[in-house]
Formats: C-alpha cells, structure tokens, sequence
C-alpha cells in the first residue's frame, strides 16, 4: 500500500545520494571505534584468530542483512523495522517491533554519548598520564547529544553530510596505517592469523559474536528511505556496500593490529586500555597517534549522528500512524527535518544516561551495560524482522525459499545466538539488560492494547511508503 502524497509538510524527498547513503552506514558503524579499543574483548576470545574471526563475522552479516535488502525493494519509509513488520505480519506486531527499536536506539544514543566522554577522558590520560574526573566525562557525553541534536536540526543533508566526508576520511585513514604497520613488520607477516590457532573453534566462533555486534549500526539506512534517491533501489545497495566495506576495514586493521603486535601474545594485547593506540604509537610515532585519536572522536560522533536520525524518524513515522502523541510527528517547515522528535529522543537518552551514569559505577560498567542492554534491543528486532519477511513474500506470490525463507531463518539463528553470548553466564551489571528488556515487553503490549482500538485505521498503520 502506498500512501504517498497524502501527508502534509513531511521528510525532505531525494535529499540523500547512493553515495552518501552508502557511506552512511558505514560511518555509523565506526570501523575506527572497534579497531582502535573495542579490539579488545573479540582478540580475548579469539587471540591470533582476530582476523579470521571479522573475516567470518561480514560473511555472517551478509546474511542477516538479507531481509532488509529484500523488505527495502519493496517498502520505503522512515518507519525502519517497524514498517517492514507491519508490512510482513502486521501492524500490532509491527508496533510491537518499533517498541523494541525505540528501547535499542535510546540506550544505543545514551551509550554513545557517554562512551564519547568516556573516550575522550581516557585518550587524555594516554596522552598525558593524568586522569580525568568522571563528571567531566559525564558533561562530554551531554554535550555529544546537543552536537547530534544540532547537526540535524537544520536539515537532513547536513547530517549525512557531516557522516559523508568524515566517513570516508576514517575509512581511508584506517586502511593507510593499516597497510603501514604491515609494510614495516615484514617477518610478522603470516597466513596463520586466519586459522583458529589456539584458541580453537569455540574461541572463534565466541569472537565472531562480538564482532557481529561491532558491524551494528548497517541498517541505520533503512529509515532514510523516505529521504533518499530512488529508495527501492538504493537502500538495499547501500546496505551491501556498507557490509562490505566495513568488513574490508575490520579485516585490515585487525590483520595489521594482530602481526603488528605479535601474534603469539595476544592475550596481553588485549589487556590493554588502548591497544589500537598503542600499536600504532609504537610502530608509525606519535603524530599518527594522534590522529587516530581525531579520527577515533570523529567515529564517534558519526555514530551517534547516525544512530540520533535513526531513532528521531522512527517516532516521527510512528506519531504519523497515531501510535505516539501527534506533535512528535511534526516536521519543521523550513528544514524538513523530525525536530519535535529530535528534541524528544535527545532528552529522553540524556535521562537514561544520567540514571545509569548515578546508579552503575565504574564509570566502564555503565557504558557498556548501555550497550547491552542495546544489543538485546536490537537483536529483538532483527529476529521478528527476519521471521515477518517469509509470510511477506508468500503473500505478494515473489517466495524464493533461499532469500525468503533460509536466509532470514539462519540470519535469526546467529543473532540469537549473540543475545545467549551477550547475557551468559549472567555477570552484574550486564544482566540487567535482559531484566530491563523482560520488564520493557508486557508494558509494550499492553500499550498496544490501550492504543491501538477500533476507532483508528488498523490496516493503514505501518504502511506508509513512498
């Protein structure tokens, strides 16, 4: 069902190119992020392996991005995830998806928000070996949400303008130092970093989880579809470009990071606060040390950014269909931009992160609870997601039983898996985030059953495209 042009003043129409989509997702997902820092829980699990196991890991998101791909060739909206569902299910259970992406992107925003203070603090203390006081880091991450908040107030072109050029910039900057560390490590070079070695299969296929986890943020396209040029087209390309390349950058630099620091002693790279840093501090100097510290910033701010127009169109598209209150469904007449909700998300994630910033200490054990308690989120939603593609597809009579039915269903199978991986066994704080998800469910279906009644149109809810 299309509803195009009913709508009055909405989203800005083909403001977004195949080549800044593209890079879009790939900015969101930071390659530099998980290159630099988050290297280190995958190569403590996997060891000499690291490589393999990113190598691995973008095959294995191949095949979870299958149903976006396929949904994005057919549907093209704001909505995300929950147009898909309502599309593919229903709209009930496509509310109920939106309801869990809205849980995965506020603790998503409020977790980069404060991961950035937190980054920023600790790269000071490399620099200069004094620390940083928690409550400044706290003010960093406020100030990260009124960067994101600002950026795209104006208009939908700045933001994936700013993700475009900064992007590409990260990318190109990582592959370079990468090919850098292995031209002056000669006899480091080995083909044995793609083999398990000794951290066996279970080793590898417990990293492979972790770095699943860092590819999140490839679909952030999706909700660009009201915006971008020839959507049904573009969106799922995009998406496979983004996949690609981020798995091209997470291979070559964790191949440059393993030989660059020895193979043999990983354990003990992955002890390390900064192991990105520290490689390349001892193998290129300082200046490009430095650099990455902009770059590392950079990527955080991409993500954020990305993550902030993800969500803010999300509620705006579900305040269109009635499901949250009307104003959040405004689009500011000059910018074309989601501003009511923008304002909302910013303040909502700045709560979130206030309460688990006062309640959860160390500082380290509050961000990445925000990160789990995301990756639940969103492992939810590509589960539904990918199980609403078989009925869709048998209902418009275009079932492929290999991309419509095998490939969601193994895609549900892997991201299950990382939901057991991310919560077993139960280690405080983390295991707050499942208790925090189980508590978020019935009081999402019994707003469904208190908002969606006989007096709305049921059947039109989550089908807007354009």
């Amino acid at each position: 069902m299309t509803l195009e042009g009913i709508e009055s003043v909405g989203l800005k129409r083909n403001a977004i190119s195949l080549r800044q989509l593209s890079v879009q997702g790939l900015a969101v997902i930071g390659p530099s992020i998980t290159a630099a820092i988050l290297i280190t829980g995958i190569a403590g699990v996997a060891l000499s392996a690291t490589p393999l196991v990113f190598l691995v890991a973008t095959f294995a998101i191949l095949i979870n991005a299958n149903t976006a791909i396929q949904y994005s060739k057919k549907v093209a909206s704001s909505g995300g995830f929950f147009t898909y569902v309502s599309h593919g299910i229903g709209p009930r259970t496509g509310v109920m998806t939106g309801l869990y992406q809205l849980f995965y992107q506020i603790n998503n925003v409020a977790f980069l928000a404060l991961w950035n203070g937190y980054f920023i603090g600790a790269v000071y203390s490399f620099f200069t070996g004094k620390p940083v006081s928690v409550y400044v880091m706290l003010l960093i991450g406020i100030i990260t949400l009124l960067f994101a908040l600002s950026i795209q107030y104006f208009g939908i072109r700045k933001a994936v303008g700013f993700n475009y050029i900064t992007g590409l910039i990260e990318s190109a900057f990582l592959v370079i130092i990468s090919l850098i560390i292995i031209a002056v490590s000669p006899s480091s070079n080995t083909a044995y970093v793609f083999t398990p070695g000794s951290a066996g299969i279970s080793g590898v296929g417990l990293g492979m989880i972790l770095a699943l986890l860092s590819f999140g943020g490839y679909t952030t396209v999706v909700s660009l579809g009201e915006e971008a040029e020839t959507p049904k087209k573009n969106v799922g390309k995009a998406i496979i470009f983004t996949v690609l390349m981020a798995g091209f950058v997470f291979v070559i630099t964790s191949y440059a990071l393993t030989i660059g620091w020895g193979y043999k002693n990983m354990a003990a790279f992955a002890a390390l606060p900064l192991p990105g840093f520290t490689v390349v501090n001892a193998k290129i100097g300082l200046v490009a040390t430095v650099i990455l510290s902009v770059i590392v910033l950079s990527a955080n701010l991409n993500a954020i950014n990305g993550q902030t127009v993800n969500v803010s169109r999300l509620v705006y598209r579900m305040a269109r269909d009635k499901i949250f209150p009307k104003f959040l469904g405004e689009a500011h007449k000059r910018y074309q931009t989601p501003y009511t909700s923008l304002f909302a998300i910013t303040g909502i994630s700045a709560i979130v992160m206030l309460i688990t910033f006062f309640t959860i200490t160390p500082l380290i054990d509050a961000v990445f609870l925000l990160a789990t308690m995301a990756t639940v989120g969103t492992i939810m939603v590509h589960s539904i997601t990918n199980i609403s593609l078989i009925p869709y597809y048998a209902r418009i009579k275009e079932f492929k039983p290999i991309f419509s039915a095998l490939l969601p269903i193994v895609g549900t199978v892997l991201v299950l898996y990382a939901l057991y991986a991310s919560i077993w066994p139960p280690v405080y704080p983390y295991y707050l985030a499942p208790i925090a998800l189980a508590v978020w469910t019935p009081l999402s279906v019994l707003f469904i059953m208190l908002r969606i009644n006989k007096r709305m149109d049921i059947d039109s809810i989550g089908k807007f495209t354009v």
